[in-house]
């Protein structure tokens, strides 16, 4: 398998190529739910049995195949290796596969050589676990799972043909895991979800995309600016413009939330620059900017040369 990682934008390319075995001969005679060929008492004593399996402190990896037969107490599973080779009679071949194709082609590449070896009349019984099942599952019941009856339709031998693989007709895939392992993506939810229960608990009548698409000017990057800034983003909006003439000065950090000690330091510290700077720190998926314009303050004179 080829594999490439788009680390930056979260994307994975790749590309297998795995190789086949010739299932054309494997005569797929029955396939229905197991709760149709079984009873529910041997249905229960079946997941016992398996459950038990996956649940092993030995195995560090959960299994993809193994064997069950039947026994004094209904089922157990078969632990020697030669016995799982060949499935007894009245036995299954416990697959965990999800696959939506009956077969798989990872069922096929496994049961290829089995089903090879089966004369006339003989049939391979194979439980298709498709639950959603792992060490963590506090229970197991196969109610969804499938039983297959597979039979050979060529004479019984050893030999299985593994299928070539043409390299052209095998198309790279993408895995697109932005959503899940991007921290802005990640923070877009978190809000959204919080939102959301603001909506259902106090005002079930808010429009969030309304919210969320409202452009806001703020006149003044000052106490009063930087505070109802931070409020906006709380309630959902995402479109903040700042404009302001002024610099961040000693004064300013301890009143003014979006400023620091530092920023009363540097020598290109406008106010609304810096707001719109430190409003995207907070929640990386503002759309924030900040204009450094001069506005008179109401009652006071303006001088023609100020006008433009």
């Amino acid at each position: 398998m080829l594999v490439f990682g788009d680390l930056k934008n979260y994307n994975f390319t790749f590309k297998s190529f795995v190789l086949e075995a010739d299932s054309s001969f494997i005569q797929q005679q029955k396939a229905n739910r197991l709760t149709s060929f079984i009873t529910d008492e041997q249905r229960v004593q079946m997941a016992k049995v398996i459950q038990e399996r996956l649940l092993r402190e030995s195995v560090q990896v959960e299994p993809q195949a193994f064997v069950i037969k039947p026994g004094a107490q209904g089922y157990e599973l078969v632990d020697n290796p030669q016995e799982f080779l060949v499935v007894p009679a009245g036995g299954y071949l416990c697959f965990l596969d999800p696959s939506p194709k009956l077969p798989s082609n990872l069922l096929a590449n496994h049961v290829s050589g089995r089903v090879k070896q089966l004369k006339n009349g003989e049939t391979l019984n194979v439980l298709l676990i498709r639950e959603k099942v792992s060490k963590l599952s506090k229970e197991v019941n196969l109610k969804t799972s499938l039983q297959l009856i597979l039979g050979n339709g060529e004479p019984a031998n050893d030999q299985v043909t593994m299928m070539a693989i043409d390299i052209a007709k095998t198309k790279p895939k993408v895995t697109e895991l932005r959503r899940f392992m991007d921290p802005g993506n990640l923070a877009e939810q978190a809000v959204g979800l919080n939102l959301k229960l603001m909506k259902w608990r106090q005002m079930p009548e808010l429009d969030l995309e309304v919210l969320k698409e409202t452009k806001c000017l703020l006149l003044g990057s000052g106490s009063l600016g930087c505070q109802v800034a931070r409020n906006l983003l709380s309630w959902g909006y995402t479109k903040i413009t700042f404009v302001d003439n002024g610099r961040v000065s000693y004064s300013n950090p301890v009143r003014q939330c979006l400023f620091t000690f530092e920023d009363s330091r540097a020598e290109d510290n406008f106010k609304a620059e810096i707001a719109a700077k430190r409003l995207a720190e907070v929640y990386p998926k503002v759309e924030a900017r900040g204009f450094k314009l001069n506005i008179p303050m109401p009652g006071h004179a303006v001088a023609e040369d100020q006008y433009g």
